[in-house]
């Protein structure tokens, strides 16, 4: 180990994303901290508010919306009512809501269930 190395601190994940000066530094401990997601072209996005929200969606998917609380997100697959996969998606759990995304081509397929 050279003595650049022995000396060198553990890289902030945040640094691999965002370029200093671009956010103050509160934002960047949640960007290092916390679930996020950035706008992509050929996404589906669905927000599902209210107090049902986490029972709503527990059933219709294949990963724990619950347990894993707020600030968190999950991968996993959209069922329909015979159990059948009928697309995967991300779920981001901020405090008042949940943020769904699917590919886009699977978004009529969504709606459907």
């Amino acid at each position: 180990m050279g003595a650049s190395e022995a000396g060198a601190r553990a890289p902030d994940p945040a640094e691999r994303l965002v370029a200093r000066g671009v956010v103050t530094p509160a934002d960047r401990e949640v960007l290092a901290t916390r679930a996020g997601f950035v706008v992509r072209a050929g996404i589906a996005r669905y927000r599902l508010t209210g107090g049902g929200r986490l029972a709503c969606l527990q059933g219709l998917v294949t990963c724990d919306v619950d347990k894993p609380g707020d600030d968190s997100h999950l991968f996993g697959a959209l069922l329909d009512a015979s159990g059948m996969i009928r697309a995967t998606l991300w779920i981001y759990r901020v405090p008042d809501a949940l943020i769904v995304e699917v590919p886009e081509a699977a978004a009529a397929a969504v709606e459907d269930v």
